[in-house]
């Protein structure tokens, strides 16, 4: 009678140690494996990093450039009526905490509910001015012709427009607006009225700036902020503003004054560089017409400058002239005007959203399948040069389920290590980048959070796709008949 035994069962342990064992036996295949995984898991990290780094940097020169031109924007808003369409899409994301709510409901003449209601009415048409300005310019043609945003609404209104609009919408497979066609036709519905509201808060805002405009008189609100930093009474000029409707929060405040007093200061250095004897010598000594503004730039790498402006200004200038106050005005001007060029480059390169576009995810799919289709190759190439190995173990008692985990822990094992490689390659090489061209900004207000994201995101993917790409070859080495196995050369 035959007798046949309970197949063995193998202890982690035991498995693991085979897995080293196997690696270590067919290192040059283990490595070039390897190599697959750190190239895929290195684009895919420095496609992580740069992004959640780029945006968090992003966020920080916006900061500190809005509070570096507060003034410039102060004396905007309190001076000048946007279009309906700039001004609603400016209102969608105030908060009820926020001034400039105050502003508006004062405007609106309306309750706190009936603003906040007004302001999430705005953040669904600014969804869909959005989705109108990401449109390739011959899809928003046949969509909505030369119109802006405002007038396209206003041509929704009609019947048959709009059916035209949706059926062509309908063609464009790739395109989604904000609540799909409904949302569109529940915008559609809504706009009388709302953009009755959105023209009655800006006439309000209108007879506001009227109003500023009469109380500054003829020399301007510009000349009346001067003045009142000049006297330190900054805050009874801005409590003043509040009591005509144009209420400023405090923290924004600080930053016009603080903006404006640098303002002076440059004013203050050009002043100088505007004097014709200045000019002159100038020309004299660097053969080329004298730009105030570059050369502030000049004067702040190079203090010897300074000292030569001094040297050839005129002596009435030269009594008024402060080395020391000059170089500090054209180091202050130099920063703002980096800091203004990074956010600009910031902006073009990370936009203003917070996620990533869908050629960005393309990219990375490509990448990951590509990684999963080479891991495979390399499995199967494993398999192969393994029956002999695999029917020993299987006429020794290993289950089938044994055999397929072992190929699936062996390339998990790799897929750890191709990890970590790829994860270090990638993160560092988009923190060179940042570094390189922002200089450490990025360590100011460092993501950690979004960095522990990317890095469990690189780690689990590398882990996870060397696990699937090896459940294919493990099924091959499982199904395997012992026999068959041992007869091949």
């Amino acid at each position: 009678m035959l007798e046949v035994r309970e197949q063995t069962r193998l202890s982690w342990r035991r498995m693991l140690a085979i897995c080293a064992d196997s690696l270590a036996y067919r290192l040059f295949r283990s490595l070039v494996t390897v190599g697959i995984i750190v190239l895929a898991i290195a684009f895919l990290g420095q496609i992580l990093f740069d992004g959640y780094f780029g945006r968090a940097l992003r966020n920080s020169v916006d900061a500190e450039a809005r509070a570096a031109t507060a003034d410039a924007r102060f004396l905007r808003r309190a001076g000048f009526v946007e279009t309906p369409e700039k001004l609603a899409r400016a209102w969608a994301s105030l908060r009820p905490e926020d001034a400039d709510f105050q502003n508006l409901r004062r405007w609106l003449g309306g309750t706190p509910a009936e603003t906040e209601s007004l302001v999430a009415s705005c953040a669904r048409l600014d969804a869909f001015f959005r989705f109108l300005d990401r449109l390739p310019a011959g899809k928003r043609s046949l969509l909505v012709g030369e119109l802006d945003g405002w007038a396209s609404l206003d041509r929704l209104q009609d019947d048959a427009a709009r059916a035209e609009f949706l059926a062509r919408l309908a063609r464009m497979k790739s395109l989604r607006p904000p609540g799909g066609e409904a949302g569109v036709v529940a915008l559609a519905r809504a706009w009388p009225a709302l953009s009755s509201q959105i023209l009655r808060a800006r006439e309000g805002y209108r007879e506001t700036v009227d109003a500023i405009a009469a109380r500054c008189g003829a020399d301007g609100l510009n000349a009346a902020l001067g003045a009142a930093l000049r006297a330190n009474r900054e805050r009874e000029l801005f409590d003043e503003l509040a009591r005509l409707g144009f209420e400023v929060a405090p923290s924004e405040v600080a930053w016009i004054a603080r903006s404006r007093r640098q303002g002076q200061e440059t004013d203050w250095a050009v002043g100088f560089l505007k004097a014709p004897e200045l000019r002159a010598a100038w020309y004299r000594e660097f053969q080329s017409n004298l730009n105030p503004f570059d050369a502030l730039d000049v004067c702040a790498r190079s203090a010897s400058r300074v000292k030569w402006i001094q040297k050839n200004l005129s002596s009435e200038n030269a009594a008024r002239f402060d080395d020391g106050r000059f170089l500090a005005a054209a180091r202050a001007h130099r920063e703002r005007s980096a800091l203004l060029h990074s956010q600009q480059a910031l902006l073009n390169r990370y936009g203003a959203t917070e996620r990533f576009s869908e050629k960005t995810l393309w990219l990375i799919v490509v990448s990951l399948l590509v990684c999963v289709v080479g891991i495979t190759n390399a499995m199967l190439m494993s398999v192969l040069e393994r029956f002999k190995e695999i029917a020993t173990m299987k006429c020794l008692g290993a289950r089938n389920q044994t055999i397929a985990f072992l190929f699936i822990l062996e390339s998990a094992a790799m897929g750890v290590a191709g990890g970590f490689l790829g994860l270090g390659i990638g993160a560092g090489i988009a923190l060179v980048r940042q570094t390189w061209e922002f200089g450490g900004r990025l360590f100011a207000n460092f993501p950690w959070a979004d960095a522990l994201v990317a890095s469990a995101l690189c780690l689990g993917c590398s882990i996870l796709l060397a696990a699937i790409a090896a459940i294919y070859p493990a099924g091959v080495a499982a199904r395997m008949a012992p026999m068959e196995a041992m007869r091949v050369d």
